[in-house]
């Protein structure tokens, strides 16, 4: 289960990181705006607006790199918890009690499943 909770938690990350990333942007253009706003230097106010791109779309890329290899990291570990589900319902008896565990975990797995088919 401790398996499971950490894909869990990367599934989440993968959500929060284009999100953080964009709110880096969105505070590195508003401080050079305002740097420019103080400069009177017109080539001071380019240069300015040049490194905020530069690092703007450094962030991007990075980010979107980061968040690719892990739903690559988040979908393998998810097919060997698939995986490891159906051995355990081939082991159960039809009819037999199925553990709230397991039906957790398959509901689980299915909603982030779900959610990584939309990209």
């Amino acid at each position: 289960m401790n398996e499971f909770l950490s894909t869990l938690l990367q599934a989440v990350i993968i959500a929060a990181v284009p999100i953080c990333a964009g709110a880096a942007i969105k505070g590195v253009r508003a401080t050079v705006q305002y740097l420019a706003s103080k400069s009177e230097s017109e080539i001071a106010k380019k240069y300015l607006m040049d490194v905020a791109d530069a690092i703007s779309t450094a962030v991007t890329y990075t980010s979107q790199t980061y968040v690719d290899a892990l739903k690559a990291r988040v979908y393998k570990a998810l097919r060997d918890q698939f995986a490891a589900v159906l051995e355990e319902l081939r082991r159960i008896e039809a009819g037999a009690n199925v553990s709230d565990e397991l039906l957790d975990t398959i509901n689980m797995i299915a909603v982030i499943m779900d959610g990584m088919k939309e990209d």
